[in-house]
């Protein structure tokens, strides 16, 4: 059976997820047990609508984005977005690196 590449990267990313679980650098290990708990929820009106709206939390979950499964913290959000956007997020810190280095180099002299 084949799967369309959406469904197929989601597939895929749950399967390496045990793997991804055990090392140090997962951030987002309750997403995926959001998701799961959403979908297999006893209540039909607590459940996703539709497998499209289920497709579309776990592409949410592949693009380091909130999910709709999950109320998303404001520290959770703002590390979404560096995972996001990294060059903007280096360039931001290079720049704030270097007004504080200006400012104490000028309070120096």
């Amino acid at each position: 059976m084949c799967l369309p590449p959406r469904l197929y990267a989601a597939a895929i990313a749950i399967r390496d997820t045990p793997r991804a679980l055990s090392g140090s650098n997962w951030r987002f290990k309750g997403d995926l047990e959001a998701i799961a708990l959403i979908a297999l929820a006893k209540d039909r009106e607590q459940r996703y609508g539709s497998a499209g709206e289920l497709g579309d939390d776990l592409e949410r979950f592949l693009a380091h984005q909130p999910l709709r499964a999950r109320t998303p913290s404001a520290w959770s959000l703002m590390t979404r977005w560096i995972r996001r956007h990294r060059l903007v997020t280096a360039a931001l810190a290079i720049a704030v690196a270097s007004l504080i280095g200006g400012a104490a180099a000028a309070m120096c002299s």
